[in-house]
């Protein structure tokens, strides 16, 4: 297997947490040095990572923005040091939004969040993709059983009962409306950034 790198490049609160170390655990798994395949995560577009290795393969993340912005509330309510949005709830969404389709134009694979949810085989079997590896029952298995426990260390997941609608219980409808306001005005696809309401 020639040496790869693996850069998961999406922007924060949007599941790059658990692709990250989804992508880790497979590697794990598989006994693949980390020699042979480097993974790493950034929240910033970084050209570099991409222009300075042939063999890098590149992939985003992508969740419904209300659930964003929650996780984000949620997070400042949890103790932790995550500032909330500098200026508007509207900037913050804009930059996720330049930062995904910055990411997705150089992207081998999407990650959605909520799909993930819905469906974590399917995204698993990619995940395995990846690394051009055909998954066997054993290894599903395995990472069907990781992905639960996922959920449980990292502490700044903030949907740990994984819930697929949690905005409601965490912004305000002020905070909502800004975020509508930045979809309507921005015209952003609310087939992607709004998925929850197809759920």
């Amino acid at each position: 297997m020639a040496h790869k790198r693996i850069v998961v490049g999406s922007a924060g609160k949007c599941g790059s947490i658990l692709l990250e170390y989804g992508l880790r655990a497979i590697r794990r798994f598989k006994k693949i040095s980390a020699h042979e395949i480097y993974i790493m995560r950034t929240h910033t577009f970084r050209p570099k990572y991409i222009n300075t290795n042939p063999n890098t393969i590149a992939c985003t993340t992508i969740r419904d923005l209300r659930e964003i912005i929650a996780s984000m509330k949620r997070y400042v309510g949890n103790g932790n040091a995550y500032h909330p949005p500098r200026t508007s709830i509207y900037q913050e969404c804009k930059k996720k939004i330049d930062l995904y389709y910055q990411w997705k134009e150089h992207s081998n694979f999407e990650f959605m969040y909520e799909e993930f949810i819905i469906n974590k085989e399917k995204y698993i079997k990619q995940m395995f993709d990846v690394f051009n590896i055909e998954p066997t029952a054993e290894d599903i298995a395995y990472m069907m059983k990781h992905t639960e426990q996922s959920y449980k260390t990292p502490t700044h997941i903030t949907n740990k009962e994984k819930k697929l609608i949690t905005y409601k219980d965490t912004l305000t409808e002020a905070e909502i409306q800004e975020i509508y306001d930045f979809v309507e005005k921005e015209n952003i696809d609310k087939d992607k950034f709004l998925y929850v309401d197809k759920l």
